[in-house]
């Protein structure tokens, strides 16, 4: 009897250990630290392979690392276990980050039906945050797809959702799609009006990533209206805080951006110091972009060359 108490007490103590170690690779993944987060989501899984929220965490966190095939096996296992668990909340996240998978792969069909089965599910429960998020990426889609129309319909239902609930983050989201839109159609001025309206409330939030967003979005706009020093500035603003946040998948687009901005303006010097600093990240995440970076590096040295002869 003495055994049995004790087994169980061993079970019963160690759930709110897992819930804390639950918790703790969410904050990681939300900080961008998505290795630590999967070592903390490895020990869960470890002690019980079949906890659904950690299957799904694990996934998204492989998605964050462009690891599509892999993270695709940890959300559809999460699917299966969240449907046997009757688990509406977690099999919504499953299917909508599926979506997320086969949208950054370009099956937008595929994606935009795995949004819909999210959204039935968020519908029937009342799960208005994740309605949200799905009309977001459901906007997406229909951007990709160029339906214009539907794409504005939904990120405007999802932005009215978000102020209803003052989701900050989500509203954020929100203006940053409206001003993509608006960037594509043309419409600067009213693009960069979204965009400071989506840093105002990214400002508040305690990651600072998608405040980077912002901003790298308006140097693109400044840039494209031939604003170079706000260009600039809004450049760096970008790499300031993705230093900070050390996800160097962004520090990376940052570098690009930089380089392509002062090749563009004749700075030759300044473009190969940041597609170096492109190809020294490229190595060190072993991307296989770096064969097209060094090209461009060694067309970047023979403009220099060009320019100032020996």
């Amino acid at each position: 009897m003495k055994n049995i108490f004790l087994i169980s007490l061993i079970i019963i103590l160690s759930l709110p250990l897992l819930a804390q170690s639950y918790d703790e690779a969410k904050k990681l993944h939300y900080y961008g630290e998505y290795k630590k987060s999967l070592k903390v989501l490895d020990t869960i899984l470890e002690k019980n392979s079949d906890n659904t929220s950690a299957n799904i965490l694990y996934g998204l966190n492989l998605i964050k690392q462009y690891n599509y095939d892999e993270a695709e096996k940890y959300l559809k296992k999460g699917v299966k276990l969240a449907a046997n668990k009757h688990d509406s909340y977690n099999l919504s996240w499953a299917y909508n980050n599926l979506g997320v998978i086969h949208k950054n792969k370009k099956n937008y069909k595929k994606a935009l039906n795995y949004y819909k089965k999210a959204l039935i599910t968020d519908e029937a429960f009342g799960f208005k945050s994740n309605i949200a998020r799905e009309y977001n990426n459901m906007g997406n889609i229909y951007y990709n797809l160029m339906k214009y129309g539907k794409a504005r319909m939904f990120y405007r239902k999802s932005l009215w959702i978000n102020q209803e609930l003052n989701n900050i983050e989500g509203i954020a989201i929100a203006y940053n799609n409206l001003a993509s839109f608006y960037y594509y159609e043309g419409n600067y001025d009213k693009a960069i009006n979204y965009l400071n309206y989506a840093s105002k409330y990214d400002q508040k939030l305690p990651y600072k990533g998608n405040l980077a967003e912002d901003y790298k979005n308006l140097g693109v706009i400044h840039e494209t209206m031939g604003n170079n020093q706000k260009a600039k500035y809004y450049y760096n603003l970008s790499v300031e805080i993705n230093k900070k946040i050390g996800v160097q998948r962004k520090l990376l687009d940052d570098y690009d951006n930089l380089s392509l901005f002062y090749e563009k303006n004749g700075d030759y010097e300044k473009a190969i110091e940041y597609r170096r600093k492109v190809i020294a990240i490229d190595k060190n995440l072993n991307l296989s972009r770096i064969y097209q970076d060094q090209s461009r590096l060694k067309k970047l040295e023979e403009k220099i060359n060009l320019t100032n002869p020996k």
